[in-house]
């Protein structure tokens, strides 16, 4: 199930971020300050907002468009010549983005369908890299500073047949601070001005991908083959943002609350369980206009 929350967060991120943000271009990246835990990861994304369009003067609502990529850098303490060949696994997608305002101005609809491809590739592109993400939420603005958003996401990725309930409530008591309750993200803001705020966060984050050349080895759990691989973090953090007119800086320092890291077969059975730590993360993320 905590895999499905993988493919949760990711849809919100881009979806809240399509709506949130005018920024062209968000890119970012997360790695470990020391790690000495059984493997390693550094973390990079990309995403480029390609079409943003009224429909009829925005009465019909707004279409966007939004290219990602993400880029997946694994280090292994252990079994290194096994596993050469999942050391880097990449992601591409296009969201597919509809908002529109209801009957009733102080309700909004967003919906999304994300098709993307995530694996190393060491094989050539196939089917099982594949995968297919759906998220349909409401919000409803009872005023200018409360804001709560409700909804379901859907994700064929790991063979789950309901949708998923997501959820999150935003408040500012000022212009100094404000605050998000949810999932797959809480976070306590305090802007010190117009360009610079603080964030003290809690969030999931993680990738999952298929593995092109499945892995046989008898280390592995009951003479299961590799096919998936699946990692997550819960982090706690704090992140400092300082905005420009066309560029916004954002640096955070994490420390993970869990972690996981494991190998899959086909049917999502455990294959091989990474020995895991905790230990300091950090990350830096510039977004800009063209």
């Amino acid at each position: 199930m905590k895999y499905l929350f993988l493919i949760t967060f990711l849809l919100l991120s881009v979806a809240l971020s399509a709506q949130s943000t005018d920024y062209d271009i968000t890119t970012e990246g997360h790695w470990s300050v020391v790690d000495n835990n059984a493997a390693s990861f550094q973390q990079y994304s990309l995403r480029a907002k390609l079409l943003s369009k009224p429909l009829n003067q925005g009465k019909n609502g707004i279409l966007r468009v939004q290219a990602t990529y993400s880029f997946v850098k694994i280090g292994f303490k252990e079994h290194q010549e096994l596993f050469n060949d999942v050391q880097q696994f990449h992601s591409v997608g296009l969201a597919l983005g509809y908002i529109k305002q209801l009957k009733n101005p102080k309700w909004n609809f967003v919906g999304m369908i994300m098709p993307q491809l995530n694996s190393n590739f060491t094989n050539g592109i196939s089917g099982d890299d594949f995968y297919l993400n759906a998220l349909a939420y409401f919000i409803y603005s009872k005023q200018k500073d409360t804001r709560f958003s409700m909804g379901f996401v859907y994700t064929n990725t790991f063979g789950f047949p309901a949708p998923i309930p997501v959820f999150s409530y935003w408040k500012a008591w000022n212009d100094k601070w404000e605050m998000n309750f949810g999932f797959p993200k809480i976070n306590l803001t305090h802007h010190f001005n117009e360009r610079t705020s603080l964030i003290a966060y809690s969030e999931l984050k993680g990738y999952s991908g298929n593995i092109s050349k499945p892995i046989n080895n008898p280390i592995f759990r009951e003479n299961r083959t590799a096919q998936r691989i699946g990692y997550s973090d819960v982090l706690a953090g704090l992140e400092w943002q300082w905005k420009l007119k066309r560029l916004q800086l954002r640096i955070n320092a994490s420390y993970p609350i869990y972690r996981d890291f494991k190998l899959r077969n086909s049917n999502n059975d455990v294959a091989y369980k990474f020995d895991m730590g905790n230990n300091f993360n950090i990350g830096v993320g510039v977004d800009f206009d063209l």
